[in-house]
Parts: structure tokens; sequence; C-alpha cells
């Protein structure tokens, strides 16, 4: 614990383990190591009811939290905007894409037969180093996808010192055309990442979404963009959560989400 988090510990009356769910947070610089940072939660803990507050500090840019993550915190419950957020206990970029293969892992682990194009005996894939086992009965391809994304991960991490998932580039998608004229579908959420660019819209978070998109007749394909998210539905973004959403007819990459039909 630092110098300062001791300091605002001695301060706080009735200290209490808790959690802060972010709302909204400010993008950091792609280019340092760690980078101030204001966010807006709700924290809450045991004997206490869930408060809305603001929150200042520095963090380090390969742990930068997104909107609807939940943070361990030691808060005083007579004043809950004085609180301490436990970085150390949060996963690194590289972590916790490491732990999203597993996830995937053990989601496609099964009793069922193999069916027509899956692999008959076991894969692996190697994620940061480690080996993770992939089940019988796995999709063809599905092994090199995942070591795939991995790696662009990574990648991204390393060159945006450590804010796994950022883009120079990725544009905010406008929902309104292509929900009027798309394809319907879902798609499950693998994971956020910081917008590289603020999203300035009121009532509405810049969130950058990893997305998993199942369009009947095609193929399920992966896409990264960056939405603009009304604030009401921010919580609803856990990795592995199905969002309706509409695919471009032309340009898959191109998908809206349905936030009307989103359930937090």
């Amino acid at each position: 614990m630092g110098l300062f988090s001791k300091v605002t510990e001695a301060r706080m009356k009735d200290p209490v383990e808790g959690v802060l769910r972010i709302v909204g947070i400010t993008s950091p610089i792609p280019t340092a190591t760690s980078c101030n940072y204001r966010l807006d939660g709700v924290v809450s803990a045991e004997g206490m009811m869930p408060t809305a507050i603001v929150h200042k500090g520095v963090a380090s840019i390969n742990r930068w939290p997104s909107p609807g993550d939940e943070l361990p915190v030691t808060v005083d419950r007579e004043k809950p905007d004085r609180l301490i957020i436990h970085w150390k206990e949060l996963p690194t970029g590289a972590q916790a894409a490491q732990s999203m293969a597993e996830q995937l892992a053990a989601q496609m682990r099964g009793d069922g037969a193999p069916s027509a194009g899956t692999a008959t005996s076991s894969t692996t894939v190697t994620v940061n180093g480690k080996t993770v086992n992939l089940p019988p009965g796995t999709p063809s391809g599905l092994g090199a996808l995942i070591e795939n994304v991995v790696a662009q991960a990574g990648q991204r991490q390393a060159q945006y010192g450590g804010m796994a998932g950022a883009m120079p580039s990725m544009p905010t998608i406008s929902n309104d055309d292509i929900l009027a004229r798309g394809i319907s579908g879902n798609a499950t959420l693998l994971g956020t990442f910081p917008p590289p660019v603020p999203v300035v819209e009121e009532g509405r978070t810049g969130v950058g979404l990893m997305l998993n998109v199942m369009i009947d007749g095609r193929a399920p394909y992966q896409i990264q963009n960056v939405y603009a998210v009304p604030q009401e539905k921010v919580a609803a973004l856990k990795a592995g959560s199905l969002l309706p959403v509409r695919a471009d007819q032309t340009m898959p990459n191109l998908v809206a989400i349905d936030w009307n039909s989103v359930r937090v």
C-alpha cells in the first residue's frame, strides 16, 4: 500500500471492504505507463447503501478498467467518497486475455458427440506461453482463432503501453442507420477495452467492445468496435452477455447494437 493510501485509510472512521462498479471513466494516454483518471461509479459494501461517487486518482495503464468493471475497494461507510482501490488485485491486460481464452475453452467442453466440421481429438492453444486444452468436438479452426485474438490483444498491449484492446483509429459506430437496414442477429460479448479517443455524447459512455457476432446464414465472426453506450446500459456489459445486434448487409464488420432491447 502506498503512502497516499495509508493516509487515506488512517482518515477513515468506519472502513469496510467493498466493491466499486464503474459507470464511466476517462480514457488514458496510450503512450503512458500510468495516467490520471476521473471515474463515476457506484460503491457498495456491507452495512451501507449503494452510493454514486466521483473518484480521481492515478492508475497503471495495464490495469486500466472499463465501464461495467467491479473493483475491490476499502471504503469509509461514514464518507463513501473516501475510498482506496486495490489495483494490485486486478488482472493485467495479458492476464485478462488468458482468462478469456480459458473461459472460452471451458464453455466448449461438453459430453455431446462431435459434429461435422469438428476436431475428433483434443487440441491445444498457447496463451502467453501457457497451454490451454480444448476438448474433442471443438469446431475446426476455433483454436487458431483463440490464439489469434489473444495474440492481437498482446500486440496492442505492447504497442499502446499495456492498454489491451486499444486501437489507433477505430470509429464510433452509428447505430440508427444499421438498425434500420441491417440483418438481425446476436453477439456474445468477449470483453471490453478503453476507446482510443473519448466519445463525447450526452448520456452515453464510449466503450470498446470485442464481439462474437452470430447472424443467420453466416459463420460466426469476431469484431472490435467502439460504441456510444447509454449510461443505463453500461452495467449489462459483462463478458459472456448476449446482445441483440444488426449487421450491415454488405459490410459485416459494421454491427449495431439494439440498446433498447438490452436488459440490465
